[in-house]
């Protein structure tokens, strides 16, 4: 992940949907990916970043019940908020 300054930083925890590694997902249905950073900069116990910049990630795609014979998905988010 890069923050609105420039630094770069690795998540600490994957969470997608209510699961951590892995998680079965549906075509067409949204489901919600939870990034935890243990190290971003704070002042005063204030994150410094207030913005996303980029996120890059990959996920293996598998079909249902052929594990193994997976395809690898790359993607990225940009310009997407940071909360606690």
């Amino acid at each position: 992940m890069f923050d609105s300054a420039g630094n770069s930083y690795i998540a600490s925890r994957v969470t997608v949907g209510n699961k951590e590694k892995t998680s079965l997902l549906v075509n067409g249905i949204a489901t919600e990916v939870t990034l935890d950073f243990v190290n971003l900069p704070t002042r005063g116990g204030v994150i410094q970043a207030t913005q996303i910049a980029k996120a890059d990630f990959r996920a293996y795609v598998y079909s249902e019940g052929k594990w193994g014979t997976g395809k690898l998905a790359k993607g990225e988010f940009r310009n997407r908020e940071i909360t606690k």
